[in-house]
C-alpha cells in the first residue's frame, strides 16, 4: 500500500515540478489528486478531509521562502502532516500485567506480517523477557505455518504447531487455550493476507 501511495504522490509532485509559482487552481488540482491517492489507499474519508484541509491552509496561510521551490514546499507540508497524523513519538506496547495479551496481525498479502511478528517477538523478548507464543491462523497459504515456525526458532519465542487446516476460529480458540494452560504472557497471531480488492 505504502509503495503504491508513494508512487502516486511522486507523480503528483512531478506534475508541479519546475513551476516558478503555483496558482491556487494548481494547488486545488494537486490536493484533489492527493485526496484521490489517499482514498484509493483506503485512508478514512474524515482523515483525508482533515489532511487536505490542513495542508491547504498551511500552504495558503504562509509566506514561503523564495529559495524553496513549489514542489519542495508541497512535499514538506505533506510530510509534516503525515508525521502529525501517524505520530512522531514511539509509544510502548500496552501489555496486560496479569492476563494474556493477544495481538492479531492483519494486512495485505506480501506486506510483511509474518516477518513483523518475528521482529516484534524478538524485541519484546529482548526488552521484557515475556513468554511469547506465535500462532499462524493462515489457512490459505500452506507454507505460512512453516515460515512462522522457522522464525519463532530465531526469535526464542515458542510456536503453536496446530494441525487445524480449515477454521481460523478453531485455531484461535486452541491457541488461546494452549497459551493460558502454559502460562504465556503474549500471543501473536499471524493471519492470511488480504488482497487489495
Amino acid at each position: 500500500m505504502f509503495e503504491t501511495l508513494n508512487e502516486k504522490l511522486e507523480k503528483i509532485v512531478n506534475s508541479v515540478r519546475g513551476k516558478a509559482i503555483i496558482s491556487e487552481s494548481d494547488l486545488d488540482l494537486t490536493m484533489r489528486e492527493i485526496r484521490i491517492a489517499l482514498l484509493e489507499a483506503d485512508v478514512a474519508v474524515s482523515v483525508v478531509r482533515d489532511f487536505i484541509k490542513n495542508i491547504k491552509s498551511n500552504i495558503l496561510g504562509k509566506d514561503v521562502l523564495k529559495s524553496i521551490k513549489p514542489d519542495q514546499m508541497i512535499i514538506k507540508f505533506v510530510e509534516d502532516e503525515l508525521i502529525k497524523i501517524l505520530g512522531s513519538d514511539n509509544q510502548p506496547l500496552k501489555l496486560q500485567k496479569n492476563n494474556l495479551t493477544k495481538i492479531l496481525f492483519c494486512g495485505l498479502q506480501g506486506s510483511g506480517k509474518t516477518t513483523s511478528i518475528a521482529k516484534l517477538a524478538f524485541n519484546i523478548r529482548k526488552e521484557s523477557k515475556k513468554k511469547i507464543l506465535l500462532s499462524s491462523a493462515d489457512i490459505y497459504r500452506p507454507a505460512a505455518q512453516n515460515q512462522l515456525k522457522v522464525l519463532s526458532e530465531k526469535t526464542d519465542a515458542e510456536f503453536f504447531d496446530h494441525k487445524i487446516t480449515n477454521s481460523v476460529a478453531e485455531i484461535t480458540k486452541e491457541t488461546i487455550k494452549f497459551a493460558e494452560k502454559n502460562l504465556f504472557d503474549i500471543v501473536l497471531f499471524d493471519t492470511a493476507g488480504r488482497q487489495v480488492i
